[in-house]
């Protein structure tokens, strides 16, 4: 059931009701798309439909494997955290072709050597070998940008490249709250707190319920300086997940 409601005023723009099989799940996608813009009276251009109807997989089951990785990898919990590489290797499986499945493999390799969850010597090298694939299928993916730029940040220390490559990401996904998240740890590094403060924020209105991008908020309010803010933050935090050991050594 989708609707279409304008925000300032409440107004009920346009509904509809689709009822379809499962199989069916792209062309519901498609039709759902087409009908919002058509709701909306936007005239699309050739180049602006085909990226509107871009399909990135036409496997079904590859599609959810790579959603419930994705799901493990906002996880913050190792054990949790560690789920994600298995459902991005099975989407590989069910589709050597579906580019996504590929960044989420780099992302699970890169992340985990940032953050002490797989070894440097593993990781890295095999984030960067995802990382090639997912760029020979489809250099458009956000994801892929945003890859290059933690690995060559964290493992390089090439700042320069790592923020072209965040801003290449956010150029193709203005809302993908993972390359605002990656910036706003690129300009604290640099020591831009107040830009970082920004960036993070932008993540957090993007995911508001993410437990690693809440944290993250509160981790830059901290490097700031800002002890209240960050307080504040990290209790927030714990209200999403109050067992969460992290949270609460942020707190501390």
């Amino acid at each position: 059931s989708v609707q279409l409601i304008n925000c300032a005023d409440g107004y009920h723009l346009w509904s509809e009701r689709y009822d379809r099989q499962m199989e069916d799940i792209f062309d519901v996608q498609d039709e759902i798309a087409l009908a919002i813009v058509d709701a909306l009276k936007v005239k699309l251009l050739g180049k602006e439909k085909d990226a509107i109807l871009k399909r990135y997989t036409d496997n079904v089951e590859a599609y959810q494997l790579y959603l419930k990785g994705r799901y493990y990898w906002w996880k913050t919990a190792p054990e949790e955290f560690e789920k994600s590489r298995d459902f991005f290797e099975r989407a590989v499986q069910a589709d050597p072709t579906y580019a996504l499945s590929y960044a989420g493999i780099s992302s699970y390799f890169g992340f985990g050597a940032a953050w002490g969850m797989v070894p440097p010597e593993i990781g890295w090298p095999k984030a960067w070998e995802a990382n090639d694939k997912c760029l020979a299928l489809d250099n458009t993916l956000p994801e892929v940008h945003a890859n290059t730029a933690g690995i060559v940040m964290v493992r390089n220390r090439n700042f320069i490249f790592a923020e072209r490559s965040i801003k290449r990401s956010i150029e193709l996904n203005p809302n993908f709250q993972e390359a605002h998240f990656i910036y706003s740890f690129h300009l604290a590094v640099r020591n831009k707190f107040e830009e970082s403060i920004r960036e993070a924020q932008k993540a957090l209105e993007l995911d508001p319920f993410s437990v690693r991008l809440n944290q993250h908020l509160g981790m830059t309010y901290y490097l700031a300086r800002k002890f209240d803010d960050a307080i504040t933050q990290f209790k927030q935090a714990i209200e999403l997940d109050p067992a969460n050991p992290h949270l609460q050594e942020s707190l501390g």
